[in-house]
């Protein structure tokens, strides 16, 4: 049906500041904060507080702390699935991690951890009496993991680069708790190993790996997607400023 004005547009009006403090003796700090007007929702504030403590250059500690705010789309609201009485997505995230040069400044190591709290999560929900689908708001969704990241220098010329990903999560409604990020694997894996051979050559080959994911069925539980890997071989050539011939092979 067709919408009246009010319904069919939405304004929202922001004001943000931040305060960054550098370099006080190895210590920086980040604090901001946002404002929100919405003719619709409301008045509601973010923040965001970011401190890290630098050693001798090299040694990196840091810290996230912020929250986030979203109202829902117009299709989310209106359309044939839509839901009037959605309320705005909130989240609280938590941040923490290192990062630094080591062995001679031959490896590169950065590992962070994250923990995010949604509340009132918009979720495309499927009733399984009537089968009428709609968008409604979730209890609760928390998901949290961690990242690996890994450059090393083995000899000129020669560089490995590694990085893992670790990510899982639970969604909360009327006290039932399950695992929902569907279609994302809980761990992910990506290497590759370059050689410059001659200041015009470069060679690398790439390893990833994908782990089983879960893929949501209409009506039915959900079946598992198999993990995979993947092989990759590259490798350029250049002649002059001005010209490159290059080959990749996956």
């Amino acid at each position: 049906s067709k919408l009246s004005p009010d319904s069919a547009h939405a304004r929202q009006f922001s004001h943000y500041a931040s305060l960054l403090l550098h370099n006080l003796g190895g210590f920086n700090l980040e604090v901001g904060g946002r404002f929100n007007y919405h003719n619709i929702y409301g008045n509601n504030q973010t923040i965001s507080f970011n401190p890290s403590y630098l050693i001798n250059g090299r040694h990196k500690f840091f810290i996230n702390i912020s929250s986030a705010y979203k109202v829902p789309t117009l299709y989310q609201l209106y359309s044939e699935y839509g839901n009037k009485d959605l309320l705005p997505e909130s989240s609280i995230n938590y941040e923490g991690g290192y990062q630094g040069a080591l062995w001679q400044d031959r490896v590169n190591v950065r590992v962070v951890g994250f923990q995010r709290e949604t509340r009132d999560l918009i979720i495309f929900y499927t009733d399984p009496t009537t089968f009428r689908s709609f968008y409604r708001n979730a209890d609760k969704q928390k998901a949290y993991g961690g990242e690996l990241e890994v450059g090393w220098q083995i000899i000129k010329g020669l560089q490995l680069n590694v990085n893992y990903t670790y990510v899982t999560g639970k969604i909360t409604q009327q006290d039932t708790s399950f695992y929902n990020l569907y279609r994302r694997p809980k761990h992910a894996l990506n290497a590759e190993l370059g050689y410059q051979v001659t200041p015009a050559l470069y060679v690398s080959a790439q390893y990833k790996y994908i782990s089983k994911r879960w893929e949501g069925a209409f009506g039915g539980a959900p079946y598992t997607l198999g993990d995979y890997y993947t092989l990759g071989a590259y490798g350029e050539y250049r002649l002059g400023q001005t010209l490159k011939v290059f080959g990749d092979f996956r």
